[in-house]
């Protein structure tokens, strides 16, 4: 932890961030450049035992759902670079927060938040932001919030995705650490108030948050004599978050009650800015995988990724 601590970090998504990873490829990137076949995936099959009559191979098929290495580097190459945000990255970006608070509640650990960084060795055009490091083991936690339904996102035995795990093993060999927890937790979001407060299945864990009103116009700041000329109302693009001790009700705890009604007292008053509305949540379920490092896995697909870097640095050039 004193080593990382020492290592030069970026800030997730601040413009420094977003500037920085125009000239790297990222553990969230790599998936692009890789494809289903043999040496993506057979590491990953065997890591968590899958027998061979349930490997998926398909060397045709980017690896990746999300992005192909065509989309990737033309976003990285473009004038005005900006990740594109797709409504899975923000109820990602929503609820990881409330989910790193809850893994270090329900596992008795504290995690320490780290920005970018990159690989301090032979592959400095690797990097790696990660969701935090645990104190005591000094093992990576990587948060999932998939926004995809329960019957959908959970293979068999709460086996996780492949990229997943590939994300972690880039992570895990920019940090030189051993191993890593993926943690991964479905969210379901309460249609209003009254359908949190009615909720005849008490869920353990639920909460609230501030969701920013896109589709409504802010109300404007008077003139006054010392500001006679405000700057013009902007939407606000940022969730808002409860206090800490009001972050995650339990509701198996005694003191459940006087904590939910401090929460819709704090509700109450800070949507009082007519800016955010109120988004109640409870925690459907959640899995913890170990994820071990293999330097096997990445020695055969660094020269892969390095041939990806090369296109994407003439580009950028």
């Amino acid at each position: 932890m004193a080593e990382l601590r020492c290592r030069e970090e970026i800030v997730q998504r601040t413009p420094e961030w977003h500037a920085a990873r125009r000239a790297l490829i990222t553990a969230s990137e790599a998936t692009a450049f890789l494809h289903q076949d043999r040496r993506a995936l057979a590491d990953y099959y065997a890591d968590f035992r899958v027998p061979p009559r349930l490997q998926h191979y398909d060397p045709a098929a980017p690896l990746s759902p999300f992005a192909s290495s065509e989309t990737v580097i033309e976003e990285k190459t473009a004038t005005n670079c900006r990740r594109r945000e797709t409504p899975a990255m923000r109820w990602g970006a929503r609820f990881e927060p409330i989910a790193l608070e809850i893994y270090s509640r329900l596992y008795n650990r504290a995690v320490e938040q780290f920005g970018l960084m990159t690989h301090d060795g032979a592959f400095p055009w690797l990097g790696a932001s990660v969701d935090g490091i645990e104190h005591g083991t000094g093992m990576v936690v990587e948060i999932k919030c998939p926004m995809r339904p329960v019957a959908e996102t959970w293979r068999p035995d709460d086996l996780p995705e492949p990229h997943y795990w590939v994300q972690v093993q880039i992570q895990l060999e920019v940090l030189a650490l051993p191993a890593a927890w993926l943690y991964t937790s479905h969210f379901v979001e309460y249609a209003d108030m009254v359908d949190f407060l009615s909720d005849p299945i008490v869920p353990r864990l639920s909460g609230c948050i501030l969701i920013p009103l896109s589709n409504r116009r802010p109300r404007a700041t008077k003139p006054t004599t010392r500001n006679p000329n405000p700057p013009p109302p902007s939407a606000p693009t940022t969730a808002i978050y409860p206090p800490p001790e009001l972050l995650v009700l339990d509701n198996s705890s005694d003191d459940n009650i006087a904590r939910r009604a401090q929460l819709l007292a704090w509700v109450e008053q800070t949507c009082a800015v007519q800016t955010h509305r109120p988004q109640f949540w409870y925690l459907d379920r959640s899995s913890r995988k170990w994820v071990g490092r293999s330097r096997r896995w990445f020695s055969r697909v660094a020269g892969v990724l390095e041939r990806a870097h090369g296109e994407l640095k003439a580009g950028v050039a």
